[in-house]
């Protein structure tokens, strides 16, 4: 897991690659947003929630692809929340 710490300019954030998906990690809770991760892979993006890791929204991602992800940032989730 590389997350190189950059932040977004709308909400406080990592961006980085978990495992060949270019990820956006929303942790601090502004605005009233729950903890998530933003995942893009070959086929689209998936909004994963980070406690309990579960899938919040799939933009157009595969579900073999979709399923491969959930259980990426399921293995990666307490560091993810450490950030």
């Amino acid at each position: 897991m590389v997350i190189p710490p950059h932040k977004g300019a709308v909400l406080r954030c990592r961006q980085g690659r978990i495992d060949g998906f270019e990820t956006r990690i929303y942790t601090r809770g502004e605005r009233g947003h729950r903890p998530h991760v933003h995942a893009r892979g070959n086929s689209g993006e998936i909004v994963v929630l980070l406690d309990p890791v579960s899938e919040r929204e799939n933009r157009g991602m595969k579900i073999g692809e979709a399923r491969r992800t959930l259980r990426v940032i399921a293995e990666h989730s307490d560091a993810l929340l450490e950030l």
